[in-house]
């Protein structure tokens, strides 16, 4: 009797994708191939090397297992090129993510868990729940300051009451910790990154916000954003006396309160007329994560970092949908760091929606240059 193994029946064997019907034929065979360009990086050219990284990147979150795996391999040209994809796929994955929660939870989605989210453009290894172990100790810290200066038990569960005073020994605890707006370093991407703005007590308005808004949702307060042109405040809802109101809180300035007369004034500094029932709305929480975005965005562009700038499209395409403007935007970033195939079939898709989209004419022609030449 032969000591051999016996060669695997076909059952043992991943189904055979060309006897499969699609999509789920097709999505084995795309697979399959990336195996294949992942096996052969070592002998793939840049031009062989850009194209494995279109195919990675069409077929988007399914590939990450693999990629991930791969990239996994030391600083072999695998892992490297794996690397890469990852880079470019997991904005898809989180948009993902974000998209899935908002729709089911809709006003109810924690902006702090968008924020954890979104920190993940920052370090795609970052465990979001992390995150959000951290702002519960910090809660926790910010509860017994409240019930010491209130006076109240520890024994009780929240420290927060519904009133002024309250709001002001939170706004006390939130000094005492060190946050505050960075100055010195407003345009720093670390700035809208939640992890980074928790380590360093430094951030921007609408990220300093976040943070202020999860302490507010762990304590009991009733509280939501307020997005002005050009700056991020809280609004927190109080009893006093019985009656209900009030009260405006700028985490950016060491979570001072606000009155009617300082918001004026922060929103005429823009050359804007006070709306207050414009101006201080509550915003929602997609149009709040879309705003990190778009502060990341300026950030990135400023910098000149197309590749880092797209990352950031790829998720606003997810919060605010495919709209062409969105597509657009990605395309042109896309084409300025020389990926032609993905800036193209962005620009097409923004094409088929609003034929007429201004600068689309422009890039077309750039792009046929390019692949002319």
């Amino acid at each position: 009797m032969s000591d051999a193994e016996p060669a695997p029946s076909w059952s043992m064997l991943p189904p055979d994708p060309r006897g499969l019907p699609a999509p789920e034929g097709e999505r084995l065979r795309r697979l399959w191939r990336v195996n294949e360009r992942l096996q052969r990086a070592g002998l793939l050219g840049e031009t062989a090397r850009a194209e494995a990284l279109r195919e990675f990147t069409l077929l988007g979150a399914e590939a990450l297992p693999a990629l991930r795996q791969a990239a996994r391999g030391g600083e072999t040209p695998a892992a490297r090129l794996a690397r890469d994809a990852v880079h470019v796929l997991v904005p898809e994955e989180l948009g993902a993510q974000l998209e899935l929660g908002l729709n089911g939870l809709r006003e109810r989605f924690p902006a702090e868990l968008g924020a954890a989210v979104l920190a993940r453009l920052g370090d795609a290894e970052l465990d979001p729940q992390a995150l959000l172990k951290r702002l519960d100790q910090l809660a926790a810290r910010a509860g017994e300051h409240i019930r010491a200066k209130l006076k109240r038990p520890a024994s009780e569960p929240r420290a927060e009451g519904k009133t002024v005073d309250t709001v002001f020994r939170l706004g006390e605890f939130w000094r005492a910790q060190g946050f505050e707006g960075d100055r010195e370093s407003y345009y720093s991407p670390r700035n809208s990154m939640l992890g980074e703005v928790l380590e360093r007590k430094r951030g921007i308005p609408i990220s300093l916000s976040v943070v202020y808004l999860a302490l507010c949702r762990r304590l009991g307060l009733q509280a939501a954003g307020i997005g002005m042109p050009a700056h991020f405040i809280v609004r927190v809802d109080v009893r006093e006396a019985g009656k209900s109101g009030c009260v405006f809180v700028d985490p950016y300035h060491a979570a001072r309160p606000l009155d009617l007369d300082d918001c004026r004034e922060l929103v005429e500094r823009h050359g804007q007329r006070f709306v207050p029932e414009q101006h201080l709305r509550p915003i929602a929480p997609r149009d709040l994560l879309a705003r990190m975005c778009y502060n990341l965005l300026n950030v990135y562009d400023r910098q000149r970092k197309p590749l880092e700038a797209e990352r950031v499209l790829t998720v606003l395409l997810h919060l605010a949908g495919r709209h062409p403007s969105l597509l657009m935007a990605r395309a042109t970033r896309r084409a300025d760091r020389g990926a032609n195939g993905l800036a193209a079939g962005d620009l097409q898709e923004a094409l088929r929606a609003e034929p007429n989209l201004p600068g689309a004419q422009e890039l077309l022609r750039r792009l046929e240059y390019r692949e002319a030449t």
